[in-house]
């Protein structure tokens, strides 16, 4: 976790500039606040809809976020940064509608005889989606072609299902428990609310809720991965050791356990002499 606080850095640092240029054009340039979600687009849609919709998007996409830093391998610094300026970008936006009711454009800019006006969270998540685009594209090799990676990705099934349903068996309770939470506290004190509006929200949740799900269970497996790989890897070697083979133990970058590769060369040490 402290390895990537240069990019949790970079994400305050990005979402704090941009509340601070927004407070600085209300200030001096009385900049009006837009209700839509991207330069004006559905401003006219419900409110629910658009708070929703934004503040539902930036929170998964908060989780997104830092699950992909934690996972990537170190060598791809570039699309951690990229990440994270996109997410910079969204949750400028969203901690603007939740402050403010709107979001705060100061900045023109025209385009076919039409005047849009944007911010700073605006330009950070379009740099980052460029540049996360430009390396997926043009830098996959280092991307999806990882040889430092294991071929097989399930090393021991029976472990990494268990420990992945369980994520998800607490994930599940803890959102169901928040989604309860909310929904009787809505009925309590929103009076007014519109019964389509209550089933839309318990739609959203429920999709929330799924996507939490499956990708808390994919979290799962791949932390897990990274604990029986190399257990999986240090019995292979101390078996194919006492059969003979005389070869160092190299993990995978990642791997938990990296102490197993001190272990093994005291082995192999002892063994030889």
């Amino acid at each position: 976790m402290y390895k990537n606080k240069a990019y949790y850095l970079l994400l305050f640092l990005l979402v704090f500039v941009d509340l601070f240029t927004k407070t600085l054009a209300v200030t001096y340039l009385n900049a009006k606040g837009n209700p839509g979600i991207f330069l004006g687009h559905y401003a006219h849609s419900p409110i629910l809809f658009r708070v929703i919709s934004l503040s539902t998007l930036a929170g998964f996409l908060l989780l997104i976020y830092f699950i992909l830093v934690y996972l990537l391998p170190a060598n791809l610094t570039k699309l951690k940064y990229s990440i994270t300026l996109l997410t910079g970008g969204v949750m400028g936006n969203v901690f603007d509608r939740v402050y403010r009711g709107v979001t705060i454009d100061f900045i023109p800019f025209n385009l076919f005889n039409y005047q849009y006006y944007f911010n700073f969270a605006d330009v950070s998540l379009v740099m980052g989606a460029v540049l996360c685009s430009y390396l997926i594209f043009f830098d996959d090799k280092n991307i999806w072609f990882d040889q430092n990676s294991r071929k097989r990705f399930l090393i021991n099934p029976r472990e990494q299902l268990r420990l992945a349903f369980k994520f998800v068996f607490f994930s599940f309770m803890s959102c169901t428990i928040l989604g309860i939470f909310s929904i009787t506290y809505i009925n309590s004190y929103l009076t007014t609310i519109q019964r389509s509006d209550m089933l839309f929200y318990v739609f959203i949740f429920l999709i929330v809720l799924v996507l939490i799900c499956a990708t808390v269970f994919l979290l799962g497996l791949i932390i897990s991965h990274r604990s029986s790989g190399p257990l999986f890897a240090f019995e292979q070697y101390v078996d194919n050791l006492l059969k003979g083979e005389d070869y160092e133990l190299n993990l995978r970058e990642g791997d938990n356990y990296k102490h197993l590769e001190e272990l093994a060369r005291k082995l192999r040490k002892h063994l030889n002499k």
